[in-house]
């Protein structure tokens, strides 16, 4: 598992450093568009889903009650 982890480290690493020139392969720079079409259109939809929504309030009202404790406690 941790190799895994490794392997997909370098790999995505290797892709942003030659992201570039990757691109100017036909093909590849289809699929990857093709890709980032479709992962911002599930994101989209993810975000109005009303259990998104309330976890993300959920999250910043937290978010909000811990920093004004750690106000508190700093006082």
């Amino acid at each position: 598992f941790c190799r895994m982890i490794i392997i997909t480290a370098i790999v995505t690493r290797l892709f942003f450093i030659r992201k570039e020139k990757l691109l100017l392969i036909g093909p590849f720079a289809k699929s990857y568009f093709w890709f980032i079409e479709k992962k911002e259109w599930l994101y989209a939809e993810v975000r109005k889903l009303r259990a998104w929504q309330a976890a993300r309030d959920f999250i910043r009202k937290l978010r909000l009650r811990v920093k004004m404790l750690v106000r508190q406690v700093k006082q």
